[in-house]
């Protein structure tokens, strides 16, 4: 990254006319090396943003886009349920593209949507934190489901951010912890995740996170309560 900002930094000089625009976390060697106190380069904290008018914009067309894959009862699609999931959202895109895709997931869409409704807007972090549990606690129907989800999440937290395992090597590694369970079953629970994990394809169908606000959730004991896995 620092060797990416640096060569941005040149590129960024070549011509008067040419702008550059980097979104990322404020990571120590991005900060190093495109500091603000270069009068080419201005910073901007996209959380000071008023971003409600786009989270809206972006909340509609999410949800026709989902009513109409369906075919679903388009009463769903109605300005209060719009404005109750932007409200919801607090500002975060990932929110919205979150619970998108948890509802996409679900066999029973109405209930899973009624479910996300119940929840309450507080900070930003709240309610992504209460969107993370309720994706968790729909992926089994008993407390053995959970506790296989939890074991799997837990080699996802510690292999996400090094290098990411196969479903076969998760199958390998569930079974040198002593978790004796079929790679068909292993399949299942990480299809049920499909909303905070997904299988990449170009890098050998590495198991990885949506999003790396999914692995902060799961680091911070007082966010994640009974899921969390850094222990």
């Amino acid at each position: 990254r620092a060797k990416l900002a640096g060569s941005l930094r040149q590129i960024a000089t070549l011509a008067k006319w040419l702008k550059i625009f980097v979104t990322s976390r404020p990571t120590n060697e991005l900060m190093r090396k495109l500091s603000p106190a270069d009068l080419r380069i201005r910073s901007v904290n996209l959380n000071a943003v008023d971003s409600d008018d786009d989270i809206k914009l972006y909340t509609r067309a999410s949800l026709k886009e989902l009513v109409d894959d369906f075919d679903l009862d388009h009463s769903w699609w109605t300005e209060e349920t719009i404005d109750q999931l932007s409200k919801l959202a607090a500002g975060l895109f990932i929110w919205t593209s979150t619970m998108i895709k948890y509802v996409r997931d679900r066999a029973d869409k109405d209930s899973a949507m009624k479910l996300i409704l119940s929840g309450k807007a507080a900070t930003a972090e709240s309610s992504l934190d209460d969107l993370y549990k309720k994706v968790i606690e729909s992926s089994g129907s008993d407390s053995d489901d959970l506790a296989l989800t939890k074991a799997v999440l837990g080699i996802v937290f510690i292999t996400a951010r090094n290098r990411p395992l196969s479903i076969e090597g998760l199958y390998d590694f569930l079974w040198g912890t002593g978790n004796k369970v079929s790679q068909g079953t292993l399949k299942t629970v990480i299809n049920r995740l499909r909303s905070v994990l997904y299988e990449d394809i170009s890098k050998g169908k590495a198991i990885r996170v949506c999003h790396p606000s999914f692995l902060d959730f799961l680091e911070d004991r007082k966010r994640s309560g009974t899921y969390w896995t850094s222990a």
